[in-house]
């Protein structure tokens, strides 16, 4: 950067290089992590399996808590969960998936 508050082309490219990588990093985590969960790679996960993650791992939530949380995230209420609404319940963001 040259001068306070400019950017240069070069600094422009730079920043941009280095968003697409921490984005293709944590689409590589949020990928293992949903493999972790779909381990019949079926392409979702099913309800019993998150609510058992959700109310016992890390700081666990109450039933209500995570039936709450899943319906929330079953955009489509199909009743599983696919990569989509996945990174979406873990990001607070909504991803298209190309």
């Amino acid at each position: 950067m040259k001068g306070k508050g400019k950017f240069n082309g070069d600094s422009f490219l730079v920043l941009v290089s280095l968003y697409h990588e921490r984005a293709k990093n944590q689409d590589a985590e949020l990928r293992a992590t949903f493999k972790v969960f779909d381990k019949e790679a079926k392409g979702y996960i099913d309800w019993n399996t998150l609510k058992y993650v959700l109310m016992n791992a890390g700081e666990p939530l109450h039933e209500i808590e995570a039936e709450e949380m899943m319906k929330e995230a079953d955009k489509d209420a199909d009743g599983t969960i696919d990569y989509e609404e996945f990174v979406a319940m873990m990001t607070g963001d909504s991803l298209k998936v190309s």
